[in-house]
């Protein structure tokens, strides 16, 4: 028999774990880089998600402004987030998704002419 102790299974630090799952070094990237892109991608969601309520509850005619505001603002925060993660741990891509603000801007104003 082998009088050898087997070694406690060492930890690995969650930036290798990350590193390892994601491919940050792999592709050219870093931490830091990742971070920053990150909070920047983070601050265009924010404006977006609450722009995309101002856009479709302006056309509104029928008087229930702040029910349609909430809607639209709680299914824009659900698809950003629902799209986000689906490209994070299915794809392993480093994008966030959003609703389309600019098919807004064309099919609502058209919508209640």
């Amino acid at each position: 028999m082998d009088n050898q102790q087997k070694s406690p299974k060492q930890k690995v630090p969650f930036k290798q774990k990350l590193d390892k799952y994601f491919m940050i070094s792999e592709r050219g990237s870093t931490f830091k880089t990742e971070i920053i892109a990150g909070l920047t991608t983070f601050f265009a969601m924010a404006y977006i998600v609450v722009t995309n309520p101002n856009q479709i509850v302006s056309f509104n005619r029928f008087g229930e402004l702040n029910t349609i505001w909430l809607s639209v603002y709680v299914a824009s925060i659900l698809v950003a987030v629902i799209g986000t993660l689906l490209y994070a741990f299915y794809a392993k891509m480093p994008f966030a998704q959003a609703c389309g603000m600019g098919l807004n801007s064309f099919f609502f104003p058209v919508s209640y002419l």
